[in-house]
């Protein structure tokens, strides 16, 4: 049975599109961003007829600091292929070519070393945020259907967190 990890982000909804997985997996770790993106995830599940599960998961030591505009959580993609890996596999995750200077665990490396250990595909991971954003457009995937900020302020996209930025330079 085939996961996709579902954020409600512009790249997990691609892989949700692409990848038709058995299940997606939403996970509640705590993120500043939870209430705007369960909703976009919900949503895109169940657009695509995908049962979506959800898991609410607590790590002490990530602590979500606001000055902080890449989010930085360590070992968080670890943590997530495991979660999603014991509902089944393969796992799909929509890490992406941007991610890779920032997130050590978005990287080419850190899949093939997970591999034997997970079957987890990664379908963006040569893909560009411009690159996703337009495959988004070619798929019917639209800006409101997703959401991509850190620190939304009463709602809205903060505009100033690293995702806000990516969201704009891919969508614009």
């Amino acid at each position: 049975m085939s996961v996709l990890l579902l954020s409600g982000g512009l790249d997990s909804a691609v892989c949700l599109a692409l990848q038709k997985p058995d299940v997606a997996l939403f996970v509640d770790y705590g993120q500043p961003h939870l209430h705007a993106e369960q909703p976009r995830a919900s949503a895109l599940a169940d657009a695509h007829n995908v049962v979506l599960r959800t898991v609410t998961v607590r790590v002490p030591f990530w602590e979500f600091d606001p000055q902080d505009e890449t989010m930085l959580t360590p070992g968080r993609n670890l943590v997530l292929a495991s979660l999603a890996a014991a509902l089944g596999t393969p796992v799909v995750m929509g890490c992406n070519a941007d991610d890779y200077e920032v997130y050590s665990d978005c990287r080419s490396e850190f899949f093939e070393a997970l591999r034997p250990m997970i079957d987890v595909h990664t379908p963006l991971i040569d893909k560009t945020k411009v690159e996703i954003g337009a495959l988004a457009r070619r798929l019917g995937i639209t800006p409101e259907q997703t959401w991509s900020c850190y620190y939304p302020h009463d709602g809205c996209p903060c505009g100033e967190c690293d995702a806000c930025k990516e969201r704009e330079w891919a969508l614009g």
